[in-house]
């Protein structure tokens, strides 16, 4: 109970558990492409054959590491925070018992000295705050893992509720991932979507219009009645964009888009 008030070990656990989600849901997701059974075997088969997998399995490593160097960054900030406030509170008791002026000369040194010093422990914390943007930004985007399940076509499954902000991420990944791997279709697979707020929408949509300027098509699947209604308030219609009602029927509107495209050429 001891170990597991301390932040450090807290984040770490928080991060690793939080980055067991990516392997796992990568593995299910490709051993449910490919039409295997959902075994060890075929789960070994699948992290055999697709390198990407073992980019995804670090995810915990990562994920957990970084927790801890902001959990430990936090437990200092606590510490220093504590040490300052209780050096001030010596620093006023000693100059209201101070009745002299060589005291009190020597207390506004001090003083002088301390806040030299919180100055320090408030540039720390800026600091500690910048690696932690950075941080979630980096689990911002293995929060929406691009999956590649075959030559052209890309999948993203999505989870959770989405808002401009959110939507503005999978836009930088979709574009960077279309670029990538040469994608010609991207399946936006809405299954664990449980709302997309209006801004959400717009973002959406100039996401796909960005796709098409790319040559690629989008295909949503898995859309639920409230991401629906949301789609069909903002009167959503989109060149280059298809539907199809879940993630099965996705794969197969891809390929047979996939069919009517022209391939690129081998690298």
């Amino acid at each position: 109970m001891r170990l597991w008030q301390h932040p450090t070990f807290r984040y770490l656990c928080y991060g690793a558990f939080f980055g067991v989600l990516f392997p796992l849901i990568a593995t299910v997701a490709d051993v449910w492409f490919r039409g295997l059974p959902l075994t060890l075997a075929a789960v070994a088969q699948v992290q055999m054959s697709q390198p990407l997998h073992w980019i995804i399995d670090t995810a915990p490593f990562f994920l957990g590491f970084l927790a801890a160097l902001v959990g430990q960054k936090q437990q200092q900030l606590v510490q220093s925070n504590a040490t300052l406030t209780e050096q001030n509170a010596q620093l006023e008791a000693t100059v209201r018992r101070a009745e002299r002026a060589e005291e009190i000369a020597r207390l506004s040194a001090e003083n002088a000295r301390l806040s030299a010093q919180e100055r320090a422990h408030f540039t720390e914390i800026e600091l500690a705050h910048q690696q932690l943007e950075q941080a979630t930004h980096t689990i911002r985007s293995l929060a929406l893992p691009l999956i590649p399940i075959q030559r052209g076509v890309l999948v993203l499954p999505m989870i959770g509720t989405f808002n401009a902000v959110r939507m503005a991420d999978l836009s930088s990944i979709l574009l960077g991932g279309v670029e990538q791997h040469g994608a010609q279709v991207v399946i936006l697979d809405y299954t664990g979507v449980e709302d997309i707020d209006p801004p959400g929408v717009a973002t959406l949509l100039e996401a796909i219009q960005a796709l098409g300027l790319l040559g690629a098509s989008a295909v949503l699947t898995g859309i639920t009645p409230a991401v629906a209604q949301r789609l069909v308030d903002s009167a959503m219609r989109q060149d280059g964009l298809w539907y199809a009602a879940d993630l099965a029927g996705g794969i197969a509107q891809a390929r047979a888009l996939m069919g009517d495209m022209p391939q690129p050429p081998n690298q």
